[in-house]
């Protein structure tokens, strides 16, 4: 089996994808399972192959999770659309854009939409996003008017 980095993964090239890949294979074929925390143990040990990936300086770490945690929060606050419909619609009230000096920051989805240039880009994440879907799911028959919306999409 060859292993690759997912598309658009941000992960230390010091980090192979073939030695994470395998390292998770041996964990779970000693213990039958991989978890987070199964692999964490795993690589506590100096000599292990993916111990660098980790930050093991706790101040460091627990600041770094803050800072997850806080993007976990702006990214699962919803708004409730009602666009003209009778049902109103959940929505996320906050999206990621990149800034003009390529930095990435969180935005209202009214101001993104108002935006052109932060329209473009939330609309082209989305299409991206559909693509990836796709590619998940073409050998499913039942999708195949998704898959030709999504074509229709690519065109317009």
């Amino acid at each position: 089996m060859v292993y690759k980095w997912k598309a658009g993964t941000f992960i230390s090239s010091q980090v192979k994808p073939e030695i994470a890949g395998k390292c998770i294979e041996k964990i779970i074929k000693k213990k039958g399972k991989v978890t987070p925390a199964s692999l964490l143990d795993e690589a506590k040990r100096d000599k292990h192959p993916l111990h660098n990936y980790f930050e093991w300086n706790n101040t460091i770490a627990a600041e770094k999770y803050r800072r997850v945690q806080a993007g976990y929060l702006i990214r699962h606050i919803t708004i409730e659309s009602k666009a003209g419909e009778d049902n109103p619609v959940s929505i996320r009230a906050f999206i990621s854009v990149m800034s003009d000096n390529n930095k990435k920051h969180f935005t209202t989805i009214t101001s993104a939409m108002k935006d052109p240039a932060l329209r473009n880009q939330v609309l082209q994440k989305a299409m991206e996003d559909l693509v990836v879907w796709e590619k998940r799911y073409k050998d499913l028959k039942e999708f195949s008017s998704v898959f030709e919306a999504i074509k229709a999409v690519k065109i317009a």
